[in-house]
């Protein structure tokens, strides 16, 4: 008998292993996507080392139209990001026309829209900023002509849409750029610029408050002084990003790459002169306003003490599929920012992943 047990036995296990691999085959399938879903579900419970970036919904280079649990949602273009106090998230998610929500748990929804009163959908929303209440205020992309009925929403919990007009005079037409909450203030801001109906090339920045009046959105028009420009930002000057601090002051960014300061008693001036900035998309700062964060080219990098530091960027000898990694080791080609309540984490929009991701400060 023991010269049959032993191939029998050998043939029992090696039923053993093909039937477990066959029974592994749907999840070697799946590989990827149920690896970064695990990860995602569990990136809040995982300690880091400081500067980790870590993906927290969508799945790199994979665009569409999903919701879901981490790496289960697709994004198109995600594009401006902000947080609540709650760790909600709230994303604009630009070519899928829609408003995506992202909750403590890393899991992915489509907020309902209402139509305006004309019966227009959304369309590209570019910039969105959550009030206290609860209400939507969303800026579109009024580059594009199909949006420019109703560049503005603003939509309350109950599901009650308000959607102004842009505004226009006799002499001026009006093209905004960025929409920021103001903790000083009563109003959230809007920035931009304003150009000369007889002759178009001939601009001027503003920054208003983003207040509806007689159906019209915009009032109390700021413009800089125009000395107090460079030469470079005279040519055609726009306030693009701004960024509202809770002590009153207004960081600006003309021409994509200078950083301008707004004091509460009106004083505009350049700051960090001296750095290397181009094509900078999104600014946002501490409550003491010692350190900025900026995305500078794809890179996320602060300002503190007037120094430049680089904290990721883009790496193309990462191998992480979603790109993640500490630091300099990470993939990253961030959009927009948003900082957590208590500073210790950076939100961002990554457009070349199409994904939404998080850097730990500390």
């Amino acid at each position: 008998m023991k010269k049959y047990f032993y191939p029998i036995m050998l043939t029992g296990i090696m039923l053993i292993i093909i039937a477990c691999k066959k029974n592994q085959e749907p999840i070697l399938n799946n590989a990827i996507a149920d690896a970064n879903e695990s990860s995602l579900a569990n990136a809040n419970k995982v300690a880091y080392a400081p500067l980790t970036v870590v993906t927290i919904a969508g799945l790199s280079r994979q665009q569409g139209n999903v919701d879901g649990q981490g790496a289960k949602a697709r994004f198109a273009t995600p594009q401006d990001i902000k947080i609540t106090d709650d760790g909600t998230i709230y994303v604009t998610d630009k070519l899928n026309n829609s408003i995506r929500k992202i909750s403590t748990s890393n899991v992915v929804s489509t907020v309902t829209i209402p139509n305006s009163a004309t019966g227009q959908s959304l369309k590209l929303p570019d910039q969105i900023v959550i009030s206290p209440d609860g209400t939507l205020n969303i800026l579109a992309d009024v580059t594009y002509t199909d949006v420019t009925t109703h560049p503005f929403w603003i939509v309350s919990p109950n599901g009650q849409v308000v959607a102004p007009l842009i505004k226009s005079t006799i002499l001026f037409s009006y093209h905004y750029l960025d929409l920021q909450a103001d903790p000083y203030g009563k109003f959230l801001k809007i920035s931009g610029d304003r150009r000369f109906k007889e002759n178009t090339a001939e601009h001027q920045a503003i920054l208003e408050d983003f207040e509806v009046s007689r159906f019209v959105m915009g009032t109390n028009t700021y413009t800089p002084p125009v000395d107090s420009l460079t030469g470079e930002d005279k040519m055609l000057p726009a306030f693009g990003v701004i960024y509202c601090a809770y002590n009153g002051v207004k960081f600006i960014v003309v021409g994509n790459k200078h950083i301008y300061k707004l004091t509460p008693s009106g004083v505009f001036t350049l700051i960090y002169r001296d750095l290397d900035l181009m094509d900078v998309s999104s600014i946002i700062a501490t409550r003491d306003t010692r350190t900025l964060y900026i995305v500078n080219r794809g890179k996320i990098e602060s300002i503190f003490n007037g120094k430049l530091s680089f904290l990721a960027g883009p790496n193309l000898n990462n191998n992480n599929v979603q790109g993640d990694g500490v630091g300099a080791k990470a993939d990253v080609i961030a959009y927009k920012l948003a900082l957590s309540k208590d500073e210790s984490t950076l939100y961002f929009t990554d457009q070349g992943r199409s994904t939404v991701r998080k850097i730990l400060l500390r």
